[in-house]
């Protein structure tokens, strides 16, 4: 059976690909022996027809895992995985599950990477499956995090939903981190808004901090070695981004309002310790400053959504902008 999964959601596509694997060792007595995992780039012509045709002991079909074909610049090893779809695979061949990230059918200029995709995505029948695991939608992705929560016995309020989605987005790689850490932490039925506040920004409170003080004390040097500290560390850009929304929201009330912290604390629901902290922070700009940087933020996570520059890029170019 061929088998294509792909998609920008790599977190669900890698859990499909795991079940796949798992359903079918355990269909040949928990044996893994017969699978073999590869990359595109590392596989020749040869290996292909070999490990595509030939069968494991006893006549047991093995199965391959090929990733990446569509990063592969090989056009003699995509002619022979064309041919094979298109005139000589065999169910009785091996199972073969061919896993990728998203693919753009329209932008591709390869002639094999389409056909082959085309081939991978014709149907769904006994001998071929397919599927795209795409980004969760907004709702979609409320609706995993509150199965994800429900599947370990706990409960989670729809604000600390809210709060998730906007913090972390549709990583579901971060956002299962994240989850686990909230059900480890929680020592009620139901996690809170509070919670979530709490684990999550405390986690990029001291960096936003000190990156937010390198903007308003001007020093470009410090900001943009601090965005790079935290990136490599693992802090994913679109993650930092929200963040650094976040902390201008809030430096932006304290200078443009007559609100006292209590208030304000009150309103984006976090403690008065945050806020008062902030204080010092926004002595560092002026209210037209952080209109613009905060503007600068939302256009930033406007064009990552739409355009074809990285956030990271976005955000160091935007450091460079702000700071002469």
């Amino acid at each position: 059976m061929i088998f294509f999964l792909y998609g920008a959601d790599t977190y669900r596509a890698i859990k499909k690909l795991n079940f796949l694997k798992e359903r079918y060792s355990v269909a040949r007595k928990n044996s893994c022996f017969n699978i073999t995992e590869i990359e595109a780039t590392n596989l020749s012509v040869n290996e292909f027809r070999q490990r595509a045709y030939s069968s494991g002991l006893f006549d047991q079909r093995r199965m391959l895992i090929i990733k990446f074909v569509f990063q592969s610049k090989n056009d003699n090893l995509l002619k022979v995985i064309l041919d094979y779809l298109q005139k000589e695979y065999s169910e009785k061949d091996n199972n073969i599950i061919f896993y990728d990230l998203d693919f753009n059918l329209k932008k591709n200029k390869n002639i094999l990477l389409k056909q082959i995709f085309l081939l991978l995505t014709k149907s769904v029948d006994k001998q071929h499956y397919y599927q795209n695991f795409s980004l969760l939608r907004e709702s979609e992705l409320r609706q995993w995090i509150k199965q994800e929560v429900n599947k370990q016995k706990k409960k989670i309020n729809p604000l600390a939903i809210n709060r998730l989605t906007q913090l972390v987005g549709n990583n579901l790689w971060q956002m299962k981190n994240e989850i686990d850490k909230l059900i480890a932490f929680s020592t009620l039925d139901e996690i809170t808004i509070q919670d979530v506040n709490f684990m999550i920004n405390r986690n990029l409170d001291k960096n936003v901090f000190n990156l937010t003080d390198a903007l308003g004390r001007r020093d470009k040097v410090q900001a943009l070695t601090l965005l790079e500290e935290q990136l490599k560390e693992g802090v994913k850009a679109d993650y930092l981004l929200k963040m650094l929304i976040y902390q201008f929201r809030i430096l932006l009330l304290l200078k443009d309002t007559d609100c006292n912290i209590y208030t304000i604390a009150k309103q984006l629901i976090i403690n008065t310790y945050a806020i008062t902290k902030s204080e010092l922070l926004a002595n560092n700009f002026s209210l037209e400053e952080l209109k613009k940087i905060y503007q600068s933020l939302l256009q930033i996570d406007l064009q990552s959504k739409i355009g074809s520059i990285s956030t990271e890029k976005l955000i160091s170019l935007t450091i460079n902008k702000l700071i002469i």
